[in-house]
């Protein structure tokens, strides 16, 4: 469960604010442009990058809230909104009257508005980008090379300094680079069965379709203290689909050796206790054949 820096074993409903030492400042980008803004449906959201910040260094009403690798927390609102946390996540929510300030430190959360054109929701990801919502469902994930925002109801507009405003609608998704000087920005149209798989961590589980192992047990190292390794660049481009649990990398591994019979497995354990799981070609079997997917099937969803 979500738990605030102190005690670490506890989250309270609204967790008392930690020192200014001890948590970064949250950054309103550009707040006080956006402030009396006029949001034409209730459905909207604006994402805005800008160089400019707001360093608002009151953090007498700032809650703190996190998650530990493998957990998940849902934070229900006043209004009946829910704010998720996903594994390993980081916020910190300021409120201000019926403004709600959110600044995603590490990690992902989902956001599931209810509609209120007297409520503002600011999610601010660093210090160049900010989500304006009043009732949308919308997931904001760190990445990489910057963040990753997909709606799966209502409007987006992203604004860019120097760069023209781009409008996105549900089913799109829009990742971001923040590079040191420059800023890119790429759209893409998915279905609505894609947004409900890449948000089946909601459910406790992952939705693979046709991806390389090397790409699904990054995902599972997310989400589980035990880890899997893979030892071989063929190992790596394995095609795997299926339904798995987000929280047993050993039924994911023991499905993939029993289908792909050229992967062999392994268990390591750690100086410090830890699990490792390695996953290389076995040099009995020969080559890997050419086939498609290697798991298609569900388990322990």
């Amino acid at each position: 469960m979500s738990t605030p820096t102190s005690p670490p074993n506890r989250l309270p409903e609204h967790v008392p604010a930690p020192t200014p030492a001890s948590i970064p400042y949250h950054r309103a980008t550009r707040s006080h442009h956006v402030a009396g803004r006029t949001l034409a449906a209730a459905a909207s959201v604006v994402l805005t990058l800008s160089c400019v910040s707001l360093f608002v260094r009151n953090t007498r009403s700032l809650e703190y809230y996190t998650t530990r690798v493998g957990e998940q927390q849902s934070l229900r609102q006043r209004d009946g909104s829910v704010i998720t946390l996903n594994t390993d996540s980081s916020i910190t929510i300021r409120r201000d009257g019926q403004n709600l300030y959110v600044t995603l430190l590490k990690g992902e959360v989902h956001f599931d508005m209810t509609p209120d054109h007297q409520r503002r929701l600011v999610v601010s990801v660093g210090d160049r980008v900010e989500v304006i919502d009043t009732a949308t469902i919308f997931d904001v994930r760190l990445t990489e090379h910057g963040a990753r925002v997909t709606v799966k109801e209502g409007h987006v507009e992203i604004v860019m300094t120097h760069l023209a405003q781009v409008q996105l609608i549900q089913n799109q998704q829009v990742a971001i680079d923040t590079g040191p000087t420059s800023l890119a920005v790429r759209t893409r149209n998915i279905s609505s069965r894609e947004v409900d798989r890449q948000l089946s961590w909601l459910r406790g589980y992952f939705d693979f379709q046709c991806e390389p192992l090397a790409s699904a047990a990054a995902e599972f190292n997310r989400y589980n203290l035990t880890h899997i390794e893979i030892m071989d660049e063929p190992t790596q481009r394995v095609q795997v689909g299926g339904t798995f649990s987000t929280s047993d990398p050993a039924t994911f591994i023991a499905a993939i050796t029993e289908v792909t019979p050229n992967v062999a497995s392994e268990s390591v354990q750690g100086p410090n206790g830890t699990r490792t799981l390695r996953l290389r070609q076995d040099p009995h079997s020969g080559p890997s054949p050419a086939r498609g997917c290697s798991a298609q099937f569900r388990a322990n969803q």
